[in-house]
């Protein structure tokens, strides 16, 4: 069987004219393409399916690699189409969220069908069986860990885009000297050149999310290799409660998670009052029952 090629793009998921065949290393400084689609019914109820044992075995949502030639939304069709046997059209799919982690440029994708699974022609090779998931029954899947780490991110990224509507584009790049200003000055901060040009230095990963290619929030952070702390969580005034700021936290924790082991421990620099937003993503306030409280240093 001939192997598949396809298409890599750069950082801005732009297609660069090089391709690749599934399963050759990747060439430095270049991405593929990856899609992926939920499915919701009428009753709120996501569509599953089982991949066969000699991919895992796991449970996860529709998606896969453009094929050379396709564009993001044409390779999203053909990838319902050979998985499920469904026959879809661009305009079934809704993109919420797009961008490049630094490994892969990836567009998420929402379609609401209803569909009567004991008539799909599932793709044999690659599934085992297919079902509809409770929005209660995949919460205890995350519980009891039996979907990975990048299904949990997909889920809850696509929670957010159903209660807010937003598309944001998402960056895992530090933003340039006039966008984090932009920022800073959007919520009444200020920062020098000089200091940004240092923090940039400084920061082993950020975030930043567009909206119509401009900019509208950042996060970074700075770490060691064991201690890291999340610093500079910003978003514009017009865009705050609508979903930007927890698309940029669970890309954070979406990076740490590709390493964290017992010995790397993840830190938030929260403003007063902020507590309680990062709570929702696992972190605990101090003191606890674990630490003592956080000290800050003042000259006497």
């Amino acid at each position: 069987m001939a192997r598949e090629l396809r298409d890599l793009y750069d950082s801005e998921s732009r297609l660069t004219g090089k391709t690749y065949y599934k399963g050759d290393p990747i060439p430095k400084g270049f991405h593929p393409m990856v899609v992926m689609t939920a499915i919701q019914n009428s009753k709120g109820e996501f569509l599953m399916q089982k991949r066969v044992p000699s991919k895992g075995g796991d449970w996860g949502i529709t998606g896969g690699h453009p094929k050379a030639g396709e564009t993001p939304i044409q390779g999203m069709i053909t990838e319902v189409k050979e998985e499920l046997g469904i026959d879809t059209k661009a305009e079934d799919f809704e993109l919420f969220c797009s961008g490049c982690d630094g490994r892969d440029c990836y567009q998420m994708f929402y379609m609401k069908r209803d569909l009567d699974i004991t008539k799909l022609n599932i793709q044999l090779e690659e599934l085992t069986e297919v079902r509809w998931f409770s929005i209660g029954e995949l919460q205890e899947m995350v519980k009891t860990k039996e979907l990975n780490p990048n299904q949990v991110d997909f889920f809850e990224k696509c929670m957010i885009y159903l209660k807010h509507g937003r598309n944001y584009y998402m960056r895992h790049e530090f933003p340039t000297n006039e966008e984090f200003l932009m920022l800073f000055n959007s919520v009444g901060w200020d920062r020098t050149i000089q200091k940004i040009e240092e923090n940039r230095n400084n920061t082993c990963f950020a975030v930043s999310a567009y909206v119509d290619g401009k900019i509208v929030g950042m996060g970074r952070v700075v770490g060691d290799g064991s201690y890291f702390t999340i610093y500079d969580l910003v978003v514009e005034k017009s865009h705050q409660g609508k979903g930007c700021a927890q698309m940029i936290i669970l890309d954070i924790l979406d990076w740490y998670y590709q390493f964290k082991n017992d010995d790397t421990f993840l830190y938030v620099n929260a403003s007063k009052g902020k507590e309680k937003f990062y709570e929702k993503f696992g972190f605990r306030s101090r003191p606890n029952d674990d630490v003592g409280a956080g000290m800050k240093w003042y000259e006497k």
